[in-house]
């Protein structure tokens, strides 16, 4: 994704309701779909917390595989900001983890320009 490619995902983020929306175009091995996302507010980011502790049941942090605590996050945070996917896309049924981490990659770089700006408007304020 190139800089003009961050411009437009940017732009074509909406606010309905008060909650930001965005939507990306997405491609991995030979599946493409668009994805809408929203931005999670705290309330969402506090319950991806809870259902992220919950598929990891108690497990330690400290002696849990990198990769489990990697699915946990993902699978949690996409459960909670998917708004549309792909039909070929099922948060119950997906296997290929270099799905989900590519997806993720993608969702940040929308979402962290977002979350800057809005740091710095504080700051300013």
């Amino acid at each position: 994704m190139g800089i003009g490619d961050k411009n437009e995902a940017l732009e074509a983020a909406t606010t309905l309701g008060g909650l930001q929306e965005y939507q990306i175009d997405f491609e991995y091995e030979g599946r493409r779909g668009t994805f809408v996302f929203r931005r999670p507010t705290l309330k969402t980011r506090l319950s991806i917390g809870v259902m992220e502790a919950n598929l990891l049941a108690g497990a330690p942090r400290a002696s849990t595989a990198l990769e489990t605590l990697n699915i946990s996050r993902l699978l949690s945070t996409f459960q909670h900001v998917i708004v549309e996917s792909p039909d070929w896309f099922d948060l119950d049924t997906v296997d290929d983890y270099g799905l989900l981490e590519s997806l993720y990659e993608k969702y940040i770089e929308v979402v962290k320009p977002f979350r800057s700006r809005r740091s710095e408007s504080a700051r300013q304020d």
